[in-house]
C-alpha cells in the first residue's frame, strides 16, 4: 500500500513538472491594448499583422499589438493593415480589403457604416491594396496614397484625407478610378433641394438595378435604423451619381450609391451620428386632416425637416416651426408653416391640404420623413447637419449654393436677404443718412438681380414646353408608357407651376416699390421701425423665387433621369430620349 502510494505521488509530480515545461514552452504573452488620448487629434495606426475578414468591434476597441506611426514619419512601411482615425471616425485599409472601411466612433462603440470601394473602367472593382504612400502625418491630418490592385488586374489609385474633429472623410480620385462605390446599410436615398422640395428614393422606387440620381453635388443616405446618415458631397456638377437596388421584387433593397469620379476632384462621405437623428412615420387615411403626434422626439436642437412623400419619388417638405424666429417660422415654400410643429417637446405633422384636394385621397406614399436639414443657435458645436457638410466642403451655404448654379450669383450678392439686412443694419445704427446713395444703389442692384432671376425662370417654363411638343410626336410602347407618362407629368407640373407665379405675382415691380419705401423714410424718426415691412415683403419675394429656381432646376434633373429611363425601356425612343437630355443639358449650363 506504501509503495503504491509513492509511486503515485511520484507519477503526480512528474505530471505537474511536465505541466509547467509545456506552459513554459508554449506560453505566448498576451498583447497590450493601444490606449489613445482622448482627444480629436487624427493618428496614424499599424495593425502589426494582416486581417483577412473584417475587424470586430474588439479590434477596434482594444487596439492590441497595434503601433502608432510616429508624427511626421512618411517612411514607415506597414507590417498589417492601416487604421487612421480621429475622434469621429476610424478608416480602415486592410491589405486583402476593397476600400475603405469606415467606422463611425458611437457612445455604444464602432459602428461600421460604409465599404468605399475604389473601381476602375467598366465597374471593375479594388481587391487588394498594391501600394501604400504616406502624405502627411501629423495631429492635424492625415493623408494616405493608396494603389489598389483590381479584380481584372488593373491599377487604380486614389489619395485618403481625415482632418482633426471633422466627420467627413475626403477621397481624392487618381489615375484609373472611374467611381467611388458606398456600399452603406441604406432605408432611403435622399437628394435635398433646400428651398425647394426633396426627392426620395425607396427600395420599391424601381426595379432597375443601377438609377441615376438627379443630384449635382451631394445626396443623403439614411441609415437602416435611424440612427445614422452618411451625405456623398463631391466638387465637379459634371459628375453624376447612382443608386444601387438589389434582391427580388419583394426583399429589394437599397445597397448604396456611386459617383462619377474625375481625376483630383474631391469627394467627400460625412457621417452624421445621433439617437433617432432621423424618424419615418407611415401615414395612413385616418391620418388626413388631423395633427399627428410623432412618437420621436428631436434628440439635439437644429433646424429640422419633414418630408411628405408622395409619387415620383417627389416630397413635400416642410420645416418644423421654431416659434422663437417669428419671421422663420416658414415651411419650405417660404410660406407660414402648418404642417409640422414642436410644442412642449412633442412633435406633430399634418398632411398637407395639398395633397387631399379634388380627389379625397393622397397622392403621396403614405409617410414622412423627419430629419435635420441646418444647425441652430443651440445646436451643439459637436453635432453636424448637412448644410455643415455643405459649408466645410464646398465652402458655400444654401443661397449662394443655387445662385452660382444658376449664375446669377454676382461678385456684392445683391440677393433680397443680403441687401435687406444690410440696409436694416444701417437704419438701426442710425448710419442711413450718410450710406443714402450706396442704400440706393444697392437696392437698384437688388431689383436687377429679381428680375433676371425671374427671366431664368421663365426660361424653364419655356423648356417645359418644348417637352410637351416633342412628346407629342412620340407613340410609347406598353414597355415604356409609365416612365414616359412620368416624364411627361413632370414637365407639365413644372410649366404648371411657373405659368402659375406668372400671373399672380410681378416680384420685380412689387420689389421695387418696397425699395421705393426703404428709400423715403430715410433720415426720418423711427426709419428703423417703419422699414421692417417692406424688408420682409422683399425678402419674401426673393424666397418664393429661389424657391421656385430650386423646384425647376429638380424638375429638368429628374427629366433628364427620365429620359435616359425611358430610352432603357424602349430603343426606339433612343432618339427622343437623347433631344431631351440635350435641352435639359442645355438649360442646366445656360448662362
Amino acid at each position: 500500500m506504501k509503495f503504491n502510494l509513492s509511486v503515485l505521488l511520484i507519477i503526480a509530480v512528474l505530471m505537474i513538472c511536465i505541466a509547467a515545461v509545456l506552459a513554459l514552452l508554449f506560453y505566448i504573452p498576451k498583447e497590450a491594448e493601444l490606449i489613445l488620448p482622448q482627444n480629436a487629434f487624427a493618428y496614424l495606426l499599424d495593425t502589426g499583422t494582416a486581417h483577412s475578414e473584417t475587424l470586430s468591434v474588439s479590434d477596434l476597441t482594444r487596439k492590441s499589438g497595434w503601433k502608432i506611426v510616429p508624427e511626421d514619419d512618411i517612411t514607415h512601411t506597414f507590417r498589417g493593415d492601416t487604421v487612421f482615425l480621429n475622434d469621429k471616425l476610424i478608416v480602415v485599409l486592410r491589405r486583402s480589403g476593397m476600400g475603405a472601411e469606415v467606422y463611425s466612433r458611437t457612445a455604444d462603440g464602432p459602428r461600421k457604416r460604409a465599404l468605399l470601394t475604389n473601381c476602375a473602367e467598366g465597374a471593375d472593382q479594388a481587391a487588394s491594396i498594391a501600394a501604400i504612400k504616406i502624405l502627411e502625418n501629423n495631429p492635424g491630418v492625415v493623408m494616405l496614397q493608396v494603389v489598389y490592385q483590381t479584380k481584372g488586374s488593373k491599377n487604380v489609385s486614389a489619395a485618403y484625407r481625415l482632418t482633426t474633429g471633422q466627420s467627413y472623410l475626403e477621397i481624392v480620385p487618381g489615375k484609373g478610378m472611374e467611381t467611388l462605390m458606398a456600399r452603406i446599410d441604406t432605408r432611403y436615398v435622399l437628394v435635398p433641394d433646400f428651398f425647394g422640395d426633396d426627392i426620395v428614393f425607396s427600395a420599391e422606387s424601381f426595379t432597375a438595378n443601377r438609377v441615376p440620381l438627379p443630384a449635382e453635388n451631394f445626396f443623403l443616405h439614411l441609415v437602416q435604423g435611424g440612427n445614422a446618415m452618411v451625405m456623398c458631397v463631391w466638387q465637379s456638377h459634371h459628375q453624376g451619381a447612382r443608386v444601387i437596388f438589389d434582391g427580388p421584387d419583394q426583399r429589394r433593397v437599397i445597397m448604396g450609391s456611386e459617383i462619377q469620379c474625375r481625376e483630383d476632384k474631391p469627394v467627400w462621405i460625412a457621417f452624421l451620428e445621433g439617437s433617432h437623428i432621423w424618424h419615418k412615420r407611415s401615414i395612413s387615411d385616418k391620418d388626413v386632416k388631423k395633427n399627428i403626434m410623432l412618437d420621436w422626439k428631436p434628440p439635439f436642437p437644429a433646424k429640422w425637416r419633414a418630408d411628405f412623400v408622395m409619387r415620383d419619388e417627389l416630397a413635400e417638405s416642410w420645416n418644423f416651426r421654431d416659434g422663437l424666429e417669428s419671421e422663420s417660422a416658414q415651411g419650405a415654400s417660404g410660406e407660414a408653416a402648418s404642417c409640422c410643429w414642436f410644442d412642449e417637446n412633442r412633435s406633430f405633422v399634418r398632411v398637407p391640404e395639398e395633397q387631399d384636394k379634388g380627389t379625397g385621397s393622397m397622392s403621396f406614399q403614405r409617410s414622412v420623413i423627419v430629419y435635420p436639414i441646418d444647425r441652430d443657435r443651440t445646436t451643439p458645436l459637436t453635432v453636424f447637419c448637412p448644410i455643415d457638410i455643405m459649408r466645410n466642403t464646398l465652402g458655400i451655404g444654401p443661397c449662394q449654393y443655387i445662385l452660382e448654379r444658376e449664375e446669377l450669383g454676382e461678385a456684392d450678392h445683391p440677393t433680397p436677404d443680403q441687401v435687406t439686412h444690410w440696409v436694416e443694419r444701417l437704419f438701426q445704427r442710425k448710419k442711413e443718412k450718410q450710406n443714402a446713395e450706396e442704400i440706393k444703389a444697392r437696392l437698384k442692384q437688388m431689383v436687377t438681380h429679381i428680375r433676371h432671376a425671374r427671366e431664368r425662370i421663365g426660361q424653364y417654363g419655356y423648356f417645359g414646353r418644348e417637352i410637351r411638343k416633342l412628346s407629342e410626336k412620340v407613340m410609347p410602347s406598353k414597355a415604356m408608357s409609365d416612365n414616359f407618362a412620368k416624364l411627361i407629368r413632370i414637365a407639365n407640373d413644372m410649366e404648371k407651376k411657373v405659368e402659375k407665379k406668372s400671373n399672380t405675382t410681378k416680384p420685380s415691380e412689387k420689389a421695387a416699390a418696397s425699395a421705393d419705401i426703404i428709400i423715403a423714410f430715410i433720415g426720418k424718426d423711427n426709419a428703423a421701425a417703419e422699414i421692417q415691412a417692406p424688408a420682409v415683403e422683399i425678402r419674401a419675394l426673393g424666397a418664393a423665387q429661389d424657391r421656385l429656381l430650386s423646384q425647376c432646376r429638380m424638375a429638368v434633373r429628374r427629366i433628364k433621369l427620365q429620359a435616359s429611363l425611358v430610352a432603357a425601356g424602349d430603343p426606339r425612343t433612343v432618339d427622343f430620349a437623347g433631344k431631351v437630355q440635350e435641352l435639359a443639358e442645355q438649360i442646366l449650363r445656360k448662362k
